[in-house]
């Protein structure tokens, strides 16, 4: 089987992780959602309410959820969080592309 896997993909991948992983293990009433786009680079940004940080847990072939986070790892050259004054975060995925 042929990966056709593109860089395109991967921002989708990771835009969609992210913002699910906010909308599922957050209480926020508001998820904002950035791309920015510079030459050869993309940074997702998914902002919300909650103080709680996101957590890679290790692989498990047992685990009925919890690898998308593992899998952004796998994506991205870097990803990190920052808090927000006034509570909340961003978390954030630097692609290339």
């Amino acid at each position: 089987m042929t990966n056709n896997r593109t860089a395109n993909d991967d921002r989708e991948r990771g835009q969609a992780e992210l913002v699910g992983d906010a909308y599922r293990h957050t209480d926020s009433e508001i998820i904002v959602a950035r791309i920015l786009a510079g030459d050869g680079w993309v940074v997702i940004e998914v902002q919300d309410e909650s103080g709680g940080l996101p957590v890679v847990r290790p692989e498990s072939a047992r685990a009925e959820s919890g690898r998308g986070l593992l899998m952004l790892v796998l994506l991205v050259r870097a990803w990190g969080v920052r808090a927000l004054r006034g509570g909340g975060k961003v978390v954030w995925a630097r692609l290339d592309g």
